[in-house]
Parts: C-alpha cells; sequence; structure tokens
C-alpha cells in the first residue's frame, strides 16, 4: 500500500510540474532577427556546447542516453555526457549514432538539453543552426542532424 501510495504521488509530481513548466508542441514563428538573437543568448549563457555522437540511447523517455564528445567549443570539456530528460521541453534521444551539435545544460554528472536553447521549438530551425555555428567559428559536418527529430536509416 505504501509503494502504490508512493508512485501515486510521484505520478502527480511530475504531472503538475510538467503543467508548470510544459512546452508547446507548436512552433514559435520568428522573425529571422529573433531567431539569431535567441541562437545568441543560448551561446552566451554559462552553457556546454558540443559536438556529439549518441552512443546510447537510454530509455523511452531518453534518461540515461549518453553521448560522445566529438569537439566541446565551450564549457564542460567531457568525454561524454550523460543526459537526463527533466521536463517535455527537454531533447530525447532516441536514435543511436546520431552526430549533433548541441546546446547542454547542467553537469557536471548529468546535462539536459532544451528545445529552446537548441532552436527546436522555432519555425527557423535553420538560421538559428546557421548562427550558432557563426558565433562557435565553425560550419556543422554535413553529416550532422537537427535535434529531435526521427530519421529513417
Amino acid at each position: 500500500m505504501a509503494r502504490l501510495i508512493m508512485l501515486f504521488t510521484a505520478v502527480l509530481g511530475t504531472l503538475s510540474a510538467q503543467a508548470a513548466i510544459g512546452c508547446s508542441p507548436t512552433k514559435f514563428t520568428q522573425t529571422i532577427a529573433e531567431t539569431k538573437v535567441m541562437a545568441r543568448k543560448a551561446f552566451q549563457s554559462p552553457k556546454t556546447v558540443a559536438d556529439v555522437e549518441v552512443i546510447a540511447i537510454g530509455d523511452d523517455t531518453g534518461n540515461g542516453a549518453v553521448l560522445r564528445a566529438l569537439k566541446v567549443w565551450k564549457g564542460v570539456p567531457k568525454e561524454t555526457f550523460t543526459i537526463q530528460v527533466r521536463t517535455s521541453c527537454d531533447i530525447g534521444f532516441w536514435q543511436k549514432g546520431n552526430r549533433l551539435r548541441l546546446v547542454l545544460d547542467g553537469g557536471p554528472r548529468h546535462f539536459s538539453a532544451s528545445q529552446i536553447d537548441n532552436g527546436v521549438l522555432t519555425d527557423k530551425s535553420a538560421v538559428f543552426s546557421r548562427e550558432l555555428d557563426r558565433l562557435i567559428g565553425s560550419n556543422r559536418p554535413p553529416d550532422f542532424r537537427q535535434p529531435a527529430m526521427m530519421y529513417d536509416r
């Protein structure tokens, strides 16, 4: 009975937290200038910016995904990043082998990748990516994918 009460309390806590900080499934409609400002804010924040490869996908919600660092442009220099999905606004990692350029939050043990800080929720994600590349001073390799997308192999 105590386990059932604890499970119920945990589910209620999760649902109320998601309602308070939930992400809209629709994309923001922004101008190019607004999207570039969004990318600059993400880059200038005290976060880690890295090129990564997904080496372990974790469970169904993205918990425990492991990303191998290919290049850390800014922030915490690590060989691997353990990702925890903390809110519905975070990116999940579903496909092993995907290579991405990401803005990561958290550390030093667990990180997350916000959809907002990675330009996923803007209708101009390509503009966001190009601006982030410009700020880093390096174009992403052509085999890199957009975060939070499912791809056919």
